[in-house]
């Protein structure tokens, strides 16, 4: 449930930046991306993964929403691994 403003942390812009990520690519992937997991019990916002696509490369985008501040930080950026990850990159493979 992204908010329409965007605060990227400096992790997330290092790893935009490794990545060759834009911002353009991050905001797509939040407004029309998928949460496939929630990470209720983070510390010191709760957060969610977000799936999407950008030019049919996979990106998971880790979120957490300021809700008093009607805002969203972007934590970190990436490609996720097809060694990790299954099902369209929404699920991980079991151990």
């Amino acid at each position: 449930m992204a908010y329409a403003k965007l605060i990227f942390s400096r992790h997330a812009f290092r790893r935009m930046r490794l990545r060759n990520v834009s911002e353009a690519a991050v905001t797509s992937v939040i407004r029309h991306g998928k949460v496939i997991e929630t990470y209720e019990q983070d510390f010191p916002y709760p957060s969610y993964l977000v799936l999407g696509f950008v030019d049919e490369i996979p990106l998971h985008i880790v979120v957490a929403d300021l809700e008093s501040e009607l805002s969203s930080i972007i934590i970190t950026v990436y490609i996720p691994d097809e060694q990790t990850w299954d099902n369209g990159f929404a699920r991980r493979r079991k151990q």
